[in-house]
């Protein structure tokens, strides 16, 4: 078994364009691979501070590369390619009963809450 010589990833907005680390935008009409980062060995990789958008349905995908030059080329969802909608809008709620500012029974409290999709989502 050859050692990972690394760790890439692309990012596909819902939009139809991909993720590209130069620009750190969603800029690229192509599928654009961006490298990993690691502190020590590719056993662990990060990245950090994608410009995601609330609402928008991403889908990641990685691949290694091993220093035999042995590039991966499949891909298997939930292993190395995953798909999510990313959600920063927090949940609403309401109070229906008690209804006034007085009230002479209020045996009973009730109202309605709901996670509404955030602005753009496409599912």
């Amino acid at each position: 078994m050859n050692p990972v010589e690394k760790v890439e990833f692309e990012i596909q907005v819902d939009t139809g364009t991909f993720y590209r680390a130069g620009t750190n935008s969603f800029d690229s009409a192509v599928s654009s691979f961006n490298v990993a980062i690691t502190t020590k060995n590719w056993q662990l990789w990060t990245y950090e501070n994608v410009p995601w958008t609330s609402g928008r349905k991403y889908t990641i995908r990685t691949r290694a590369l091993d220093k035999a030059g042995n590039l991966q080329t499949s891909y298997a969802v939930g292993v190395n390619s995953v798909t999510f909608t990313y959600d920063t809008t927090p949940p609403l709620s309401s109070i229906i009963e008690p209804s006034g500012p007085r009230e002479s029974s209020a045996q009973q409290i009730f109202g309605t809450a709901s996670d509404l999709p955030a602005t753009g989502n496409s599912s």
